[in-house]
C-alpha cells in the first residue's frame, strides 16, 4: 500500500499559507529533533493541516480544515479522536457513495460553513 504522508501550514499572524520553502526554513517552522525522530514546534503561529489521501470530484487533494460541498451542504474536514478518522463520513467519500468539491477551507472562507 502506497500512501502520501502530507501537511500544509496556516501562519496565523501573517494569514497565509506557508510555502515549501517557508517549511524547509527552520526559523520559520521550527523543527525538534529528538535522535531518533523529529517533532513539529507547536509553539509557533501555525497550524498544521493533514491530507486525508482523498481527492475531490475534481482530482483536488482533500485537507484537514478544507470546506466541502456535498449532499449534506457546506462541512468541515476535521480529525476524529472518537473514531480515528476525518470526518464528516469519510467512509462514504471514499466508497464514492458521495460526490464532494474542495470550496475553500476554514481560515481563508469561513463565511462558508453554515452559523452555528
Amino acid at each position: 500500500m502506497n500512501r502520501s504522508i502530507k501537511f500544509r501550514a496556516w501562519h496565523i499572524a501573517e494569514k497565509h499559507w506557508l510555502t515549501e520553502s517557508e517549511l524547509q526554513n527552520s526559523d520559520r517552522v521550527p523543527v525538534i529533533s529528538h535522535g531518533d525522530h523529529f517533532e513539529l514546534d507547536d509553539t509557533v503561529n501555525v497550524i498544521y493541516c493533514q491530507f486525508t489521501g482523498l481527492l475531490d470530484e475534481n482530482s483536488k487533494e482533500v485537507f484537514e480544515g478544507d470546506i466541502v460541498s456535498s449532499q449534506w451542504g457546506n462541512l468541515e474536514i476535521k480529525w476524529s479522536n472518537q473514531f480515528a478518522c476525518f470526518t464528516p463520513s469519510i467512509v462514504s467519500m471514499v466508497s464514492g457513495y458521495v460526490e464532494f468539491e474542495v470550496i475553500g477551507n476554514i481560515f481563508e472562507n469561513p463565511e462558508l460553513l453554515p452559523k452555528t
